[in-house]
């Protein structure tokens, strides 16, 4: 398939931190049929990413919202970021963390 060269840009993207970009050309790559396993690759690596800048919950949207690409790989993702998030919400409640919330005066 000649738009195979879409993962690629995607993937530059990706490691240069335009996560925005790399999504798109590798949703355009799924769209002009480049192989669907290589595709599924690419959204569990942008999951990856996010879960290793610390950003757990779009990691877990990612993988939500492509799971059907390949439930098993992806479930398996989720449910290990899953219970990395919960582990670090007990600590953070262990440890007497506290979240401040805005007053409805804005204070």
């Amino acid at each position: 398939n000649p738009y195979f060269y879409l993962l690629i840009i995607g993937d530059l993207n990706l490691r240069s931190g335009r996560v925005e970009q790399a999504l798109l050309a590798f949703n355009h790559a799924e769209t002009e049929g480049v192989d669907r396993g290589l595709v599924s690759d690419r959204y569990r690596s942008v999951a990856s990413w996010h879960e290793r800048s610390g950003q757990l919950d779009l990691a877990i949207s990612i993988l939500i919202k492509y799971r059907d690409r390949d439930q098993l790989l992806f479930d398996s993702m989720l449910d290990r970021i899953a219970r990395e998030k919960v582990k670090r919400e007990d600590l953070a409640g262990a440890t007497g963390a506290i979240t401040l919330q805005p007053t409805p005066n804005g204070t």
